[in-house]
């Protein structure tokens, strides 16, 4: 996808069809019901924009700070914000600078860090062959779900379920009530 990105409209007519959009993009839509919940709304009149940029920050933060730090869940939470409330991009430098240095402070050296990583050639390479080998792996969609389950004390697992998608909690706990049941 271009930097510039697509209509949010575009992309997902195009994706699911009309009907589909339709459905999503019309006031009070389920994801609109669900988001509410839970203190969220979506801007629908934005662009769907490549990460390849955001996704090298976390994998930076994630290398420095730990996968579960502070520092990471304050700047995912952010690029969520930023981009589904607001409509910024997350590939935008822009963007992340304001992110990054709202984390780590104004004129913090791991500010500069962070941001030095989501345009270092290498960690985008990085990024776009992590990409590539979740695609081989049959991942194509956010959020994606394995769901395994083990018997606790060896490592034997049985066939996990996967799915992609935003599903409503009831499907979840359906799909974990069969893998339970197996």
């Amino acid at each position: 996808m271009e930097d510039g990105g697509v209509e949010f409209e575009e992309y997902i007519t195009k994706k699911y069809g009309a009907a589909a959009a339709k459905r999503f993009l019309g006031a009070k839509s389920q994801l609109d019901e669900t988001a509410a919940k839970v203190g969220i709304t979506f801007k629908k009149d934005r662009k769907i924009f490549p990460a390849r940029r955001a996704h090298a920050l976390m994998e930076h933060v994630k290398l420095t700070k730990g996968e579960d730090s502070e520092e990471a869940n304050s700047i995912m939470t952010s690029l969520f914000e930023n981009y589904f409330e607001q409509g910024l991009s997350p590939n935008s430098v822009d963007t992340l600078t304001l992110i990054v240095r709202n984390v780590f402070g104004e004129d913090s050296e791991e500010a500069s860090k962070a941001l030095m990583a989501a345009q270092d050639d290498e960690m985008l390479k990085h990024v776009l062959e992590k990409d590539s080998y979740h695609k081989h792996q049959g991942i194509s969609g956010v959020p994606f779900f394995i769901i395994e389950k083990t018997d606790g004390e060896s490592a034997k697992k049985t066939k996990p379920i996967t799915f992609s998608g935003a599903y409503p909690p009831e499907f979840i706990a359906s799909e974990l009530e069969e893998l339970m049941n197996e």
